[in-house]
């Protein structure tokens, strides 16, 4: 949201501010309700998550400009193929030091979901929202994540929600809506 106000000189709506402080308020307590641990011991991983988030927000400004230049697939393809090469020299460490014997074809077919399906599929979809949409509004958006994943994390894995869960699902949800009403 803030990336785009700056780099894409969206407007500053003061709706979509409270808005989106209130979502992130949901989206704490939704978060806090799981096995949140604190201490040193998680700050490289604290800091991982951190560049990630920070990651993300610019692949998305900076992505704006492209897709409405080139299109959401060619940009898809871009993003992915940029990606791929950057990763590719951790990639092949871990494809030739990986022991291959006890992979089941379920497994290969979760591969196959991760490319296919959160990566290409996902990023398209993503840059054809963003074609059509302000950043910002989009980034909103990202903030129904952690309740999607606990949501299904209940349904597939059984995993308990509790009345955190819901009560900052509730919050989550609310300030979504006021952010684009």
């Amino acid at each position: 949201f803030i990336l785009a106000v700056i780099h894409l000189k969206e407007k500053l709506r003061w709706r979509r501010v409270v808005g989106l402080l209130i979502a992130l308020i949901g989206v704490f307590i939704v978060i806090a309700a799981g096995a949140v641990e604190t201490g040193t011991d998680y700050l490289l991983g604290d800091l991982v998550i951190l560049v990630a988030v920070i990651a993300w927000a610019y692949y998305t400004v900076l992505g704006k400009p492209l897709v409405q230049k080139y299109g959401v697939f060619r940009t898809t393809a871009w993003a992915l193929v940029s990606g791929s090469v950057v990763y590719f020299p951790f990639g092949l460490y871990r494809a030739i030091e990986f022991d291959y014997s006890g992979t089941t074809t379920t497994d290969w077919l979760t591969v196959l979901y991760v490319a296919i399906g959160t990566s290409v599929i996902a990023y398209s979809l993503w840059y054809w929202l963003l074609k059509r949409m302000e950043a910002s509004r989009l980034a909103i958006y990202f903030n129904f994540q952690p309740v999607i994943v606990a949501g299904v994390a209940y349904f597939m894995l059984n995993e308990p929600l509790g009345w955190s869960f819901v009560i900052g699902g509730v919050i989550t949800i609310g300030g979504v809506i006021i952010s684009e009403v």
